[in-house]
């Protein structure tokens, strides 16, 4: 199983953007099961400061001054300590802005004509007509919306959030945090995949939060498969990262889903 979980990882992985970031090894290193050098060696890199070696970064994870990376050739994951080499320059992980959600400016209304992205997505998943609040239909009262996430049916729009199917918490640490305003704006109201913007009971959407597959899955077990797919493609498409635990869960439903 543990190979197996390594092989997935690294197929997650190749979806990395070019500005991945690289721990320069200039260290014969041990690479280690855990951010302990007391716990198992899984793996050694043979490096010099004169004949360095490039390891990916997994994520940004990294614990008690180890970085977790994947060893090259071998494909094995582990930590390494991050004495062993140098991140490369300007690719730290202080770097990374912390997340903001205003950062994302959502629920624009992208065609002047008054209803927000949140409205137009009530709109376009209700399974029957909507009402609105008032005669100039611009925000929705009502309607029938099957929550893919519980099963359940919502009449209600203010039971109802938006949820971005891969969360813009994990969409900022994952790779957003690098992006223009305009692409945070554009990911934040993506309509062109019905996916990316999903209409679900506020509460289990506020049960989800900013979690990936790892942390959490919907109550509704017949649209596990359904949704590892869809955030495989989403991180995909839009050149998102996954951690390890992120890839090993999702993975794993989504080849048992095969």
């Amino acid at each position: 199983m543990a190979s197996r979980l390594i092989v997935l990882a690294v197929t997650c992985l190749w979806w990395l953007p070019a500005d991945a970031i690289i721990f320069e090894v200039r260290r014969n290193s041990n690479i280690f099961e855990e951010p302990d050098s007391s716990s198992t060696q899984l793996d050694r890199i043979e490096a010099t400061t004169s004949s360095t070696i490039d390891a990916q970064l997994v994520g940004f994870e990294q614990e008690n001054d180890f970085y977790r990376i994947i060893v090259p050739d071998t494909g094995e994951i582990g930590w390494i300590h991050k004495g062993r080499g140098r991140l490369r320059a300007g690719e730290a992980r202080d770097t990374v802005s912390a997340f903001d959600r205003n950062t994302y400016n959502h629920w624009i209304d992208a065609d002047g004509d008054c209803q927000t992205t949140r409205h137009e997505v009530l709109i376009r998943d209700s399974q029957i007509g909507v009402d609105f609040r008032d005669s100039s239909e611009c925000k929705v009262d009502s309607g029938a919306w099957i929550d893919p996430y519980t099963g359940n049916t919502i009449t209600d729009a203010r039971d109802i959030d938006i949820d971005h199917m891969v969360p813009l918490l994990n969409t900022h640490m994952s790779g957003g945090w690098n992006w223009t305003p305009e692409r945070r704006e554009e990911y934040a109201n993506f309509m062109d995949d019905s996916d990316h913007l999903v209409s679900v009971l506020d509460s289990e959407n506020q049960a989800k939060g900013g979690k990936g597959p790892d942390e959490y899955m919907p109550t509704n077990e017949d649209f596990h498969c359904e949704y590892v797919e869809n955030w495989i493609r989403i991180k995909r498409d839009w050149g998102l990262r996954m951690t390890v635990n992120e890839a090993e869960a999702t993975f794993r439903i989504h080849f048992d889903c095969l």
